[in-house]
């Protein structure tokens, strides 16, 4: 009994594996028609435009029209073209600029940094004096006071210097 389940059971997948086999088949037989179809109505429909076209270029006064869209039509697309590139080009262009201005700024920064510290030392080994101020509360002075105030601050500084050289 259990040769009989054997061979039963063998024959079973031997069977499945032949129906699969040629569904397979088949299914790759039908997929290679379907294909050859579409090739075929491509082809179809490429020659039916490719006899239009000559159709229309045998009427003399629309195969000038005709030819004259096409350059037209070559003419926009060329011209599309080198916006489009001008454009790019532009963009990369304002890039650069927008760099240079940044690294530019950075410079100038480092610059301010490095005459400032520069002038501080400077400062530091040269003998200065500090002119006091006259007057702290130049807010409530008002503007003549604070102009013959300002002045006279000036003035002293000017004497200072001229009695040092």
């Amino acid at each position: 009994m259990s040769t009989f389940t054997i061979l039963t059971a063998l024959a079973f997948i031997l069977l499945i594996a032949v129906l699969a086999f040629f569904g397979r088949k088949r299914l790759i037989k039908n997929k290679q028609l379907r294909l050859r179809v579409l090739r075929g109505r491509r082809s179809f429909i490429g020659l039916s435009i490719h006899n239009a076209e000559k159709k229309l270029i045998s009427y003399s006064d629309l195969s000038m029209d005709i030819i004259s869209v096409k350059k037209d039509i070559e003419n926009s697309q060329n011209m599309f073209l080198m916006r489009n590139k001008n454009l790019l080009n532009l963009a990369e262009l304002t890039k650069l600029i927008d760099l240079k201005a940044s690294l530019l700024e950075k410079h100038v920064v480092d610059l301010r940094k490095t005459s400032t510290t520069t002038q501080v030392t400077k400062n530091l080994t040269t003998n200065t004096t500090v002119v006091p101020k006259k007057d702290l509360e130049s807010k409530t002075l008002s503007p003549e006071k604070q102009r013959k105030t300002i002045e006279e601050e000036l003035l002293d500084k000017i004497n200072k210097l001229n009695n040092r050289d």
